[in-house]
């Protein structure tokens, strides 16, 4: 990085008032809020398990220490957060579980919103553009499987460390312990975040940035904690590889798409894929795509010329790679309506690379990246508020508390059905 570079990093923007800034912040969760309320108003009256919450909510409801409920093995690793919010739930009515969870969950989206407008001017995003952002965190295609639960939240506490991560020198320093402490706990509570280490001993090596250091260090120690998490209980369906086209065809599809065409157009060219390029397995004219990338992100780094959005852009093809490689499930599902989690914090990224006004920049790409990203932001909504591919995940499909009332006048254990239908929770006769 040159040395002019260096020293905007350092300097960062003009200071702001503190309250008139954290008070505007608050316009980010206060987005997010409403957005889900207009969609899903019963599921934040009453809360609602998705998926392996059964599993979380299992584990908790049995005789176990609370230290047992909070480092919960899951799928071979950790998740503190989500962990620690099932804990405090399994001691609470049963009827208020979900909603304590699902709360937790908002609570996290809400958490990254407000950091995000807050620091939008270290990142260079003006007000309307962070508000867009906001919005996309949860009208996103690639937002839905963490929508008002805990069970995904470690794709939100990825991206929460991902912002951390790209903040300045001068607003980290002045609290290295927080810093650390919150990198710990983001690092401890999911694959994806732990596995920002790459990317923030980058920055730190780029910036010269002691408070990157530090974060990379607590990355490390999440690395080793998770990896041998990950060794001990076996490595599940991890790290089966994707034909060569389906590196790149996947991202095209859920990322750009998605988000400029719809979910439908994504669920037909995803059929195309499937039956032509994805099934090949030699090489495939679609890698010229992020190997030129890379040849222009490496010719930046010779050259001392690497700038924060070639930071973003390499920090998008590290993220894209590792949560494609790593991901759990059917690979053929990589394109389509399932395992949109995994292009979460890649879309975040690109939504953050479009979102950016830097003085130097050229007008008609500003007019271009705002433009898309502000259709994407269109085009997600009505994807959103349409009873399509999401129905089941916004909307409450049954009560809880209703079956909560069944299951106290049945006579022997009883078995609740979960969301989105292959997923249930047993309590014992007499029970809750």
């Amino acid at each position: 990085m040159t040395s002019s570079n260096l020293a905007d990093h350092r300097s960062g923007p003009c200071p702001r008032s503190a309250g008139a800034a954290a008070t505007v912040a608050l316009t980010g969760p206060l987005l997010i809020v409403a957005l889900c309320w207009l969609r899903s108003p019963q599921m934040m009256v009453q809360g609602r398990f998705w998926a392996e919450d059964s599993m979380f909510f299992g584990h908790m409801a049995a005789s176990h220490s609370f230290w047992e409920k909070v480092f919960y093995v899951y799928k071979g690793h950790l998740e503190l957060i989500g962990a620690l919010s099932h804990a405090v739930a399994s001691y609470l009515n049963p009827k208020m579980a979900p909603l304590l969870t699902g709360s937790a969950g908002l609570l996290i989206e809400c958490s990254l919103g407000y950091l995000l407008v807050y620091f939008r001017q270290d990142l260079a995003i003006r007000l309307p553009s962070a508000l867009a952002i906001c919005a996309l965190l949860v009208v996103s295609p690639c937002a839905s499987e963490h929508y008002l639960n805990v069970l995904n939240s470690q794709w939100l506490t990825s991206a929460i460390l991902f912002l951390l991560i790209n903040l300045p020198e001068r607003r980290l320093e002045r609290h290295p312990a927080v810093i650390v402490l919150a990198t710990l706990a983001l690092g401890m509570s999911g694959l994806a975040s732990s596995a920002l280490l790459p990317i923030a001993a980058l920055y730190a090596a780029c910036w010269r940035s002691r408070p990157h250091a530090l974060i990379s260090a607590a990355l490390l120690v999440c690395c080793c904690i998770q990896g041998g998490v990950i060794v001990t209980h076996g490595l599940d369906s991890r790290f089966q590889p994707l034909s060569p086209s389906a590196y790149v065809v996947a991202p095209f599809l859920q990322i750009v798409v998605k988000h400029l065409m719809g979910v439908d157009a994504e669920s037909h060219l995803a059929e195309w894929f499937r039956n032509g390029p994805m099934a090949t397995g030699g090489p495939s004219p679609f890698l010229v795509l992020p190997l030129g990338l890379l040849a222009w992100i490496a010719s930046r780094i010779y050259q001392d010329r690497l700038s924060h959005t070639g930071l973003l852009l390499l920090s998008f093809l590290f993220v894209t790679l590792f949560n494609e490689v790593g991901a759990i499930g059917d690979r053929n599902n990589m394109v389509g309506v399932y395992m949109m989690r995994y292009f979460f914090l890649p879309s975040f990224i690109v939504a953050l690379i479009l979102a950016r006004s830097k003085p130097t920049a050229r007008a008609g790409w500003l007019y271009l990246a705002h433009g898309a990203l502000f259709a994407t932001l269109a085009v997600s909504s009505i994807d959103f508020f349409d009873n399509g591919y999401n129905a089941s995940l916004v909307t409450l499909q049954h009560s809880w508390r209703r079956d909560i009332d069944g299951c106290r006048t049945h006579p022997g254990p009883c078995r609740i059905d979960i969301s989105p239908g292959s997923y249930e929770i047993e309590f014992p006769a007499g029970t809750p």
